[in-house]
């Protein structure tokens, strides 16, 4: 299986399968289309394409595709998986190319290798060895594979529920995009992800003569400092997560060129990561607070701005059907107990669990998640193929 495993991630990472929100991203629609040819020779099922139109896109188009393979009932399983993949950003630091794999003992290294290409992988290779078997598997098994995740889903999972209804109440879900390195957590609720830019407005001067001048950029120091104080305001815990609520500046413009000018203009971003218990306008309450509280010691205008919001999704009931049939499957595997938690980072399972679905996040993973030399390991990936072929038998 291993050398399976090598091929089909050899070819899918080698596409560079960027959104066009990205600088070069156009290799979405050549990675489905290989993977849409392999799925075909293997002769895996049967192929319905959910395609949306973009400008930016090669062929102008967003890719969206399922693999269905009738089961012995007609209760219908999906693994989704998104084909899309972040950038390599700074090269320098990568050991190898980062669209060309390499394998280094049971560690394979490229961009998108893990993320999301190992969940991918290990739906494919499941259903592949039930054909091999030819055992057919108890449950109508979907393999969904779309776009855009990494930058929002509007070209993905949010077109697909908008547009069509592939989607029964009572329909197994799986988004294989996160876990833990063991491979025994089950996600089942994930926070609400709040971000926000920010403006702030000062007038430029000379550097020689910050009296003529109001730096924007020092006033943003003071307010991230400020914003910091959201940590304690919304303090309160939750036993699913790790982690409280998060409030974490993160990306900021470009504001002068010339080192030698007070800047007039600052502009940063902040990620703010809420658990279902806070709401959200009370966070945006507390931040005008803190925005008037900078505005008069330094004499800003500070402007913000929801550059995305997703309201909380409810988790999924503990003893759903899926994560009941997954909690066996992966004891059976493993001989060790799974467990139950929430999530930080967001996948498109929270959309799904909007519409009253229940979705488990599940796959073993790791620390390279969206850095440089991102890396899946082999016996892992090969190890959550086998979790999930037993869970299209529905363990049988």
């Amino acid at each position: 299986m291993k050398q399976k495993l090598i091929y089909l991630e050899e070819n899918l990472c080698s596409f560079k399968p960027l959104s066009p929100n990205f600088k070069g991203g156009k290799g979405e629609y050549q990675k489905a289309e290989w993977l849409k040819n392999y799925l075909t020779q293997k002769k895996l099922g049967k192929i319905t394409e959910y395609n949306t139109s973009d400008e930016r896109a090669e062929k102008k188009i967003r890719p969206n595709f399922n693999l269905f393979y009738k089961g012995q009932t007609d209760q219908n399983l999906w693994i989704i998986s998104h084909l899309d993949v972040v950038p390599a950003n700074d090269t320098d630091k990568w050991n190898s190319d980062p669209f060309k794999l390499k394998i280094a003992g049971n560690k394979l290294y490229a961009r998108g290798v893990f993320d999301n290409n190992g969940g991918l992988c290990a739906s494919v290779l499941a259903l592949e060895s039930l054909k091999e078997k030819n055992k057919k598997p108890y449950f109508n098994v979907n393999l969904l594979f779309i776009s855009d995740e990494e930058c929002g889903n509007k070209y993905g999972m949010k077109y697909l529920l908008d547009n069509f209804t592939l989607f029964k109440k009572n329909d197994l879900i799986i988004v294989p995009d996160a876990g833990d390195q063991n491979g025994l957590r089950i996600n089942i609720a994930e926070k609400s992800p709040l971000w926000l830019k920010f403006t702030i407005t000062g007038k430029e001067s000379h550097g020689s003569k910050p009296d003529k001048g109001i730096n924007a950029a020092k006033a943003a120091a003071y307010f991230t400092v400020e914003l910091d104080k959201l940590n304690k305001i919304f303090s309160s815990k939750d036993d699913l997560f790790s982690t409280g609520s998060t409030f974490e500046p993160t990306k900021k413009l470009a504001n002068t060129e010339n080192i030698n000018a007070i800047p007039g203009i600052d502009v940063f971003f902040m990620d703010c990561r809420l658990l279902p218990s806070i709401n959200s306008e009370e966070v945006l309450k507390e931040i005008d607070k803190m925005t008037k509280t900078i505005e008069e010691k330094t004499g800003v205008k500070i402007k913000r701005e929801i550059a995305m919001h997703e309201p909380i999704a409810p988790a999924t009931p503990k003893n759903a059907q899926i994560v009941k049939i997954l909690t066996e499957s992966i004891q059976k595997t493993k001989n060790k107990e799974p467990y139950l938690k929430g999530m930080g980072g967001g996948t498109f399972a929270s959309l799904l669990r909007k519409k009253g679905l229940e979705v488990a996040v599940y796959c073993t993973t790791n620390d390279s998640l969206h850095c440089a030399n991102e890396y899946c390991e082999m016996d892992k990936v090969i190890e959550d193929s086998k979790v999930f072929e037993r869970v299209m038998s529905n363990n049988e």
